[in-house]
């Protein structure tokens, strides 16, 4: 989370360094896109692989398994009009299943009440990304109001903007 901050705090100086020594609006484009791709052939060849080659086809069986239970279950399931707009908007939905790992855990017989860290975790990015989206609106407005051929800014400008 702290490089997003650094990110917003120095992208713009060095977008702006690099408009003014190529004179081209893209370079940054360039520049940003050259840094992405330079970032997956990382992911791909440098970050290793978190699991072993049995663990890997050890999950694969489970998730056949369990994929092939949720079928049979289905299959042998409820015939009824709501059942089955239950199972169709399941299907419609599946993408967001690994979004369930945010969810509240069991915790061990020890501990009462679930596990509720990475919900927490996902409401407070959540809502600083929230804030940081939001602020979005207010520049663009105020962009629109700015004339750059004039090079000043319009009489209403509001103090914060300054």
């Amino acid at each position: 989370m702290g490089f997003l901050f650094v990110g917003v705090a120095v992208g713009p100086t060095i977008g702006g360094l690099l408009i003014s020594q190529t004179g081209d609006l893209l370079s940054v484009y360039y520049l940003a896109a050259s840094i992405h791709v330079v970032y997956l052939f990382s992911v791909l060849f440098i970050v290793p692989e978190s699991l072993s080659k049995e663990e890997m086809a050890n999950n694969r069986e489970a998730h056949a398994r369990k994929t092939k239970s949720e079928l049979e279950k289905e299959r042998r399931g409820g015939s009824g009009f709501w059942y089955w707009c239950w199972v169709a908007i399941k299907r419609a939905f599946f993408f967001l299943k690994p979004l369930t790992v945010f969810l509240p855990r069991k915790r061990a017989v020890t501990l009462r009440g679930g596990n509720w860290n990475l919900t927490f975790l996902m409401i407070s990015y959540s809502l600083v990304a929230l804030i940081m989206v939001s602020m979005i609106a207010p520049f663009h407005r105020l962009s629109l109001k700015i004339d750059p051929c004039a090079g000043k800014l319009p009489d209403q400008v509001p103090i914060c903007f300054l």
